[in-house]
């Protein structure tokens, strides 16, 4: 028979690692993602994730072919929807890194934890207290302070960082409940195909009205395919290497530890996003925004480990 403790002290040090994953991986975007300002400046968005994918499959299999594991699809069932509804979401967000500032758009990609408690209730059977709910709520109020919806801002753009962490939490539970058997190389190489096929298909659809699009960010996302000064280059190629090294600490979290546990700690993006953003461009959000950012936090830690997993 198996010793309690053991099996209490290997879950424990399963939960250990997969928080370091998360936090190792969050940094890592909370980085990178600041210089998206750079890239929207004369890109577009469909052109930097579909040269980002093209980038990033080769990488994925030389790790292959160091034996970091395998290219091998257990259920395609599992993974084609997980694919499309992560690539979704991060296509989402990255739009949104266009027009917001990053602490808005995390405000908005960071709401997914409070959907995986809602989807998880709603389709799993998961049972949520009454005080995990209130503490969604708050996170809810908090997203609010930070996106600050009032005059002009009141437009359908406010949900559109809502509709990325929405498109997250539907890819965080699929990771956990449904492919949690699968190789995680294989699903970032699926991942990623998807995404180049969705940017493919976006540059060819907007090509016809990319003359007319806008100069400067505010062309993000209507142009096909815009200038590739060398910053373009390096960038880009910098965030094909971090996210997937930062997206590959995620899949693998999410396949060692419950969702609820794994998601919370994402929450960190908020510390290292912002930070990352007033250190290298001086972007520091004001006294309502950084309320926001704390109320998510807190929000987000109640959620999960002052609950009880049911």
């Amino acid at each position: 028979m198996q010793n309690p403790d053991f099996g209490a002290r290997k879950a424990l040090s399963t939960r250990t690692l997969a928080a370091t994953l998360v936090l190792l991986g969050m940094g890592i975007i909370g980085f990178i993602d600041n210089f998206v300002s750079v890239i929207a400046e004369t890109a577009s968005l469909w052109q930097f994730h579909f040269l980002r994918a093209l980038m990033s499959l080769p990488l994925i299999m030389l790790a292959v072919g160091l034996g970091w594991g395998r290219l091998q699809v257990q259920r395609w069932r599992a993974v084609l929807p997980r694919s499309i509804v992560v690539a979704g979401a991060m296509f989402v967000y990255f739009g949104a890194l266009g027009f917001m500032t990053i602490a808005q758009a995390l405000a908005g990609l960071l709401s997914g934890p409070i959907f995986v408690l809602i989807l998880g209730a709603l389709f799993l059977g998961q049972r949520f207290s009454v005080f995990q709910a209130c503490a969604a709520a708050l996170g809810f109020a908090g997203g609010l302070l930070v996106l600050q919806p009032t005059g002009n801002f009141l437009s359908p753009m406010l949900l559109w960082p809502i509709l990325g962490g929405f498109l997250y939490a539907v890819g965080a539970l699929l990771t956990r409940e449904t492919c949690a058997e699968e190789e995680t190389l294989t699903l970032l190489f699926c991942y990623v195909t998807a995404m180049a096929i969705g940017e493919a298909a976006g540059i060819a659809i907007n090509w016809d009205s990319s003359a007319l699009a806008p100069d400067g960010s505010a062309g993000y996302l209507a142009r096909a395919w815009g200038e590739t000064p060398p910053e373009f280059w390096f960038w880009t190629a910098v965030q094909a290497v971090g996210s997937l090294v930062a997206v590959w600490c995620l899949t693998r979290a999410y396949q060692m530890a419950p969702a609820r546990l794994v998601s919370v700690l994402e929450y960190s993006l908020m510390v290292f996003g912002p930070l990352f953003a007033a250190l290298l461009f001086a972007e520091i959000p004001n006294a309502l925004a950084l309320m926001g950012l704390l109320l998510i936090m807190v929000s987000g830690f109640a959620m999960t480990y002052l609950e009880h997993d049911p």
